[in-house]
């Protein structure tokens, strides 16, 4: 049984009739300088796919896109290969550009599947993976859903961590319309995307996921959630730290005010994006100075967390108001 962050077990879904659908399938696994990572990853998809459930979508390939300059992951890929005899066949391929967001257009562009379905290198999938992603696209023609992210701690985390629920999600409903998804369990049709001429836009180190799917609902295409073929997520030690979550913050908060203004459509939605993003910006620096205090007085590291990386997000809105230059 899974776990959610705070220690609680996760209800496992019940796994519903495939979708019926002949349009072929490819996995597409993300990977940057964790060869024992991708490795994980890519043991835990074979095993995945060896007994497809009835009805299910064929999947034509597993796609290993390597973002390391240096191609460190070739190897490994190699030796689980020879090794593995996989069941479905897996493509090694070198994306030296740096950024995700060029690794994952790699994959939207090379793979031969009429429907890709990311995963990074680590997470594992679970019950009913992609399956259950494929099932929703099949039943309702949208361009992209997403499933649910479970997280693992590969050590026993500091008390605030769990304290402040700093790795939880909050799951959508089942089926749901979204506004935006996020890309490490994500299955996206090709073809819609295609014909939308939607690109992962390289300018994003962090957030290319939520620019993207973004982009894709403002030009009119379909987002929705499955709550079945949830994966899992190895959260490390380095990733503990008050300044891994301030940065985080800082960063993602830029990215989404970014991705903002981009979509904004003109000098007068952008200047509303600005209006809206400054105001947001000012509430939250208060609330975050208040949470802060509140830890101070307290003495609960979590508020004080949490204070700081408000109040870093609230500048990396302010700094990409201020940085701002029109792609």
């Amino acid at each position: 049984m899974e776990h959610r962050a705070d220690g609680a077990p996760s209800e496992v879904q019940q796994q519903p009739p495939g979708p019926r659908n002949d349009r072929d399938v490819s996995i597409g696994i993300l990977t940057y300088k964790r060869p024992d990572q991708v490795n994980r990853c890519l043991a835990a998809v074979n095993e995945a796919l060896e007994e497809p459930p009835p009805g299910s979508w064929p999947i034509a390939e597993v796609l290993v896109i390597d973002n390391d300059p240096n191609g460190s992951a070739g190897p490994v890929i190699r030796r689980f290969v020879d090794a593995a005899d996989p069941t479905v066949p897996v493509r090694y391929i070198h994306e030296p550009r740096p950024g995700v967001a060029n690794a994952r257009n790699r994959a939207l562009a090379d793979a031969s599947g009429e429907v890709l379905v990311f995963i990074d290198d680590d997470e594992v999938p679970g019950h009913g993976w992609p399956h259950g992603l494929l099932t929703v696209l099949d039943q309702t023609g949208a361009a992209m859903v997403g499933g649910p992210v479970l997280t693992r701690f590969t050590v026993d985390p500091p008390r605030w961590v769990i304290d402040g629920r700093f790795f939880e999600r909050d799951d959508p409903d089942h089926q749901s319309s979204q506004m935006w998804l996020r890309s490490g369990n994500l299955a996206v049709d090709r073809g819609q995307v295609q014909a939308a001429d939607l690109r992962f836009d390289p300018r994003f180190r962090q957030g290319e996921d939520s620019a993207f799917t973004r982009s894709a609902r403002a030009v009119g295409l379909d987002l929705r959630w499955s709550e079945v073929g949830a994966i899992t997520e190895f959260v490390d030690a380095d990733r503990f730290s008050p300044e891994w979550h301030i940065r985080r913050e800082y960063a993602s908060n830029r990215s989404w005010t970014r991705s903002s203004l981009d979509l904004a459509g003109g000098v007068v939605g952008r200047a509303r994006v600005r209006g809206r993003a400054l105001a947001v910006a000012v509430v939250r620096a208060i609330q975050s100075v208040v949470q802060l205090f509140r830890g101070v007085v307290t003495g609960r590291r979590s508020h004080r967390v949490h204070g700081l990386a408000g109040v870093a997000g609230a500048v990396g809105r302010l700094v990409e108001l201020v940085t701002y230059r029109r792609p």
